[in-house]
């Protein structure tokens, strides 16, 4: 699999500072209390530090934030990579949380007597509920008990919805890929918590099986060794699911079935993976009571 990332690679690079950015730093509390000025610096942060309760602390949001929708109307401060300073610092934020490292926020901060934290929620499913806690550690001190009840909670959704299978059906779930052929496709290998949801939806990840991380596969790659299932999400593929069908088909991928997958938290690490597991096992179990004829249901 070539490991070149096309134009979504680098939204997603933007989103969750993965590869150079990234970092394990300790995640002291605060001195001072809990923050009550916060600028969390990725979509999936942001989710969390909501869904925990503290949404009035968030005063302001990345460019790349779109839930939920009570905070989108904050001030945008660009991204991990691209940060807006100047604005940042109008809003006087006394904690800044990365999902990973960035050099530029920390100079910033450590300029300007800001607080920064860093969170890595960005890998696997356990990274994810892991995160839910330190970010409730971060914002509501240490002696909160929001985090370890969400992150509980969810585990427990999780658990509830995965499902085994007598045959499973090797799937590649395609985050993205030029709109008008199959070319860059762009999609989840091992390690990532994708790859974990298609498992617990009860399929093998035709990805997992060649690479970790994030990848490029070949379409000669593709047409040698077909999946059974292609899923698409939805949000990063463009044209009507005929149309998606038509194209795999054309590419001489005729016995594979192509399906989508909608909602906005399909590519966001945070506490709505939940959805996207339920829809993964929703469609999974329609293939295998239907059959799994190329034709679209």
């Amino acid at each position: 699999m070539r490991r070149r990332l096309p134009l979504l690679a680098l939204v997603l690079g933007a989103l969750f500072s993965w590869a150079a950015l990234r970092a394990d730093r300790p995640l002291a509390p605060s001195p001072g209390g809990p923050p009550a000025r916060v600028v969390l610096f990725a979509p999936n942060l942001t989710e969390t530090a909501c869904a925990l309760g503290y949404a009035g602390r968030i005063v302001g949001i990345t460019d790349y934030c779109r839930w939920p929708p009570e905070i989108l109307d904050r001030p945008r401060v660009g991204g991990a990579i691209d940060p807006h300073l100047e604005r940042l610092l109008g809003l006087s934020p006394d904690l800044l949380v990365l999902q990973g490292e960035s050099p530029r926020l920390r100079e910033f901060a450590r300029a300007q007597g800001m607080r920064v934290a860093s969170v890595k929620m960005d890998e696997g499913v356990e990274s994810i509920l892991d995160g839910i806690v330190r970010i409730d550690s971060l914002l509501g001190g240490v002696a909160s008990s929001r985090g370890r009840a969400l992150a509980d909670s969810l585990r427990g959704r999780l658990d509830a919805l995965s499902r085994t299978r007598d045959r499973p059906p090797r799937c590649l779930l395609v985050l993205g890929r030029r709109p008008d052929r199959l070319a860059e496709v762009f999609t989840c290998g091992r390690g990532t918590f994708l790859h974990e949801l298609l498992e617990r939806a009860g399929a093998r990840n035709w990805a997992g099986e060649r690479a970790e991380g994030y990848a490029s596969p070949s379409l000669e790659a593709l047409v040698a060794d077909p999946p059974d299932v292609v899923i698409e999400v939805a949000a990063a593929v463009e044209g009507s699911l005929g149309q998606r069908q038509a194209l795999w088909r054309g590419a001489g991928l005729e016995t594979v079935v192509v399906r989508q997958l909608d909602g906005d938290q399909v590519m966001i690490p945070g506490p709505r993976i939940d959805r996207t597991l339920a829809q993964l096992v929703r469609l999974l179990d329609e293939l295998e009571s239907g059959g799994r004829g190329r034709e679209g249901r």
